[in-house]
C-alpha cells in the first residue's frame, strides 16, 4: 500500500506538469524504508535518493518470544492496536521538540502485529535489493539512534551499486536527526547534496 502511494504521488506530479523535471526522493525512518524499496524498482525515474535514519532494522532486537507472540497474535487479530512503546526522548534530545511531538495528535503511537510482520519482511527485502540502487545516494543517520540500526544503513550503502554514494553518521544524534539540537548539520548536508546534484 505504501509503495502504491508513492506511485500515485509520482503520477500526480506528472499530471501537474512536472514531467521531465528531476525527481529526488527523500524518506525518513519508515519513509526511508518505503523510499528505498520504491527506488529499487523505479530507479530510472530518480535523479537521487536521500534517506534519513532509514528503518532497515531495529536498533534493539526484540526477544524471540516477543516476535513469536506478534506472529501468533497477528494470525488471529492482525489489526489489534499495540503501543509502539516509543518515548519522545528516543526521537530527539531537544526538549522543545519532544514536547511538540508529544502534543501532536497525528503522531502514531500504536502499530499492529501485521504491520510489524510486514515491516520486517520489507526490511529483509530492501537489504536484498540494495544492489539495484544505482542512482546517487545519500544516507544520513544518528550515531545514538535507539530505534533504527545504523549498521543496517551502512550495509545498505555498501551493497548499493551507485557510483555516487555516501553515508554520514552524526555522533550523539538520536532518531529524528532533522529535529535534533544541532539539526542544521544534517539539514545543511541534505540541502547541499541536493543542490549539487540538481541540474
Amino acid at each position: 500500500d505504501y509503495l502504491h502511494d508513492v506511485d500515485a504521488f509520482v503520477a500526480k506530479l506528472s499530471q501537474d506538469g512536472v514531467a521531465g523535471e528531476q525527481l529526488f526522493l527523500v524518506g525518513h525512518s519508515m519513509g526511508g524504508l518505503i523510499a528505498a524499496l520504491w527506488a529499487a524498482s523505479h530507479g530510472r525515474l530518480l535523479a537521487g535518493l536521500v534517506l534519513s535514519s532509514p528503518y532497515f532494522a531495529l536498533a534493539t532486537k526484540p526477544s524471540a518470544g516477543k516476535v513469536l507472540a506478534a506472529k501468533l497474535v497477528g494470525r488471529v487479530v492482525p489489526w489489534l492496536p499495540i503501543s509502539t512503546g516509543l518515548q519522545m526522548a528516543q526521537l530527539t534530545s531537544d526538549p522543545e521538540l519532544q514536547r511538540w511531538t508529544d502534543r501532536d495528535p497525528l503522531y502514531g503511537r500504536a502499530t499492529t502485529p501485521r504491520w510489524f510482520e510486514e515491516a520486517n519482511r520489507a526490511q529483509r527485502e530492501v537489504l536484498r535489493s540494495a544492489a539495484r540502487i544505482e542512482m546517487p545516494l545519500l544516507v544520513l543517520a544518528g550515531g545514538a539512534d535507539p530505534i533504527a540500526d545504523v549498521s543496517a544503513a551502512r550495509a545498505f550503502v555498501a551493497a548499493a551499486q551507485a557510483r555516487d554514494k555516501r553515508i554520514v553518521v552524526y555522533d550523539g544524534f538520536r532518531h529524528e536527526i532533522f529535529n535534533e539540537v544541532r539539526r542544521e548539520q544534517p539539514i545543511g548536508e541534505a540541502v547541499a547534496w541536493l543542490t549539487q546534484h540538481a541540474r
